[in-house]
């Protein structure tokens, strides 16, 4: 029961890891909305300026690019990690099946051998009884 107490708790924090990667993800995915509607609104503004502007676009496209390499990546770290923490979730439930079964069968054992005892305890106090009729 403590191992899967201990499997169940390594669950809950994969999926507490897991809900932080989804929302580190959400974050990077606003920020580069944010920066590609800049980009965007750089690109509508005409300017003396226009090529230090066009400089300064080239380095956030780069950046966005990045990014995106980046969190693609982490999206499909994630997925693999979900993949896993499901895997890991099926072999517990199997496994606490298991013990199920095994609690079933020693709460049943435990049954008979109560009731041997009593049947024992029975026998022995009828001995008894017969054995002071004997006596009698």
């Amino acid at each position: 029961e403590k191992m899967v107490e201990r499997r169940e708790h390594d669950i809950v924090m994969r999926e507490k890891e897991l809900t932080m990667l989804r929302e580190e993800l959400d974050s990077v995915k606003k920020t580069l909305t944010d920066k590609a509607r800049i980009i965007e609104m750089e690109k509508d503004t005409p300017s003396p300026k226009q090529e230090q502007k066009e400089n300064r676009l080239r380095v956030w496209e780069e950046e966005l690019r990045v990014q995106e390499d980046s969190m693609n990546h982490a999206e499909a770290e994630l997925k693999e990690r979900e993949e896993r923490v499901e895997e890991r979730q099926k072999e517990l439930k199997e496994r606490f099946r298991e013990v199920s079964d095994e609690q079933a069968r020693c709460e049943k054992r435990k049954r008979g051998l109560e009731q041997g005892r009593q049947d024992l305890l029975d026998g022995d106090s009828r001995l008894g009884e017969a054995r002071s009729k004997v006596e009698e």
